[in-house]
């Protein structure tokens, strides 16, 4: 997967690509916005898209750890 720097809503600050726990970031910061968005409840196109957006790479990612543990 392709790794790129993105500013986390959790931490408050840019993550860097070549930090030590890059993927521990990536995952918190997406169940953080997923949480988020669902107590938001907001109905418009672009909110669920982002969810949907955000479930599906969540889960990419579990599927992909999960196939390098073996």
């Amino acid at each position: 997967m392709l790794k790129r720097k993105f500013y986390s809503q959790l931490f408050t600050r840019e993550i860097l690509p070549d930090e030590k726990d890059f993927i521990s970031f990536v995952k918190a910061e997406l169940l953080f916005r997923i949480d988020k968005m669902k107590e938001e409840d907001c109905s418009c196109m672009k909110c669920k898209d982002d969810l949907k957006k955000f479930k599906d790479y969540f889960l990419k990612l579990k599927e992909t750890e999960k196939a390098n543990c073996y």
